[in-house]
């Protein structure tokens, strides 16, 4: 059975553009990260992860199910087209005091001889039946560098930023 060990952890007591994790030590097998968000978006928007403040390459396989109208919708995302790793949360249209939910595991974020494998899951939860208005997602992410993690930097597409109480904790895993 693997162990966890926190890393890191917070809570925004104002809203911020980003939260950013440095130092992180090379030390374990892997890093998971939990987060509840609440964005100053619209319903929901992409959430992004960078690593070392690379803002290239990255890559992105997704699915997602944004409503019962939108179906199903899958794709793939390229270096040329994202400059960083992609999942989702929710924002200032939801109910009021609605957070999102995302998870993010970093698979042998220490090593130094393979590129570094990201899996990631969002829910946008909303009390609305109306399309559009929520979302779940599944994505795979692939940072194609080989230095070891040591920064971590997530941030809503396009600037709008973390609302209060958005709050993170930092997991190092070892015997998995």
């Amino acid at each position: 059975m693997g162990a966890l060990t926190v890393i890191s952890e917070g809570e925004l007591g104002e809203s911020d553009a980003n939260i950013t994790i440095t130092s992180i030590p090379d030390t374990y097998d892997h890093l998971w990260m939990v987060t509840s968000i609440r964005e100053g978006a619209s319903y929901f928007v992409n959430l992004e992860y960078r690593f070392n403040d690379d803002s290239s390459p990255y890559s992105n396989t997704y699915l997602w199910r944004q409503s019962a109208a939108s179906g199903t919708v899958s794709g793939r995302n390229t270096s040329s087209e994202v400059g960083d790793v992609i999942s989702r949360c929710g924002g200032d249209s939801l109910l009021a005091d609605t957070f999102s939910s995302s998870s993010l595991w970093i698979i042998n974020y220490a090593g130094t001889d393979n590129f570094k494998m990201c899996l990631m899951q969002a829910s946008v939860p909303n009390s609305s039946s109306t399309d559009d208005q929520y979302t779940s997602m599944l994505s795979v992410g692939l940072y194609a560098e080989t230095p070891a993690i040591n920064k971590i930097r997530m941030q809503g597409a396009g600037g709008p930023h973390f609302q209060q109480y958005t709050s993170y904790v930092l997991y190092g895993v070892t015997g998995v």
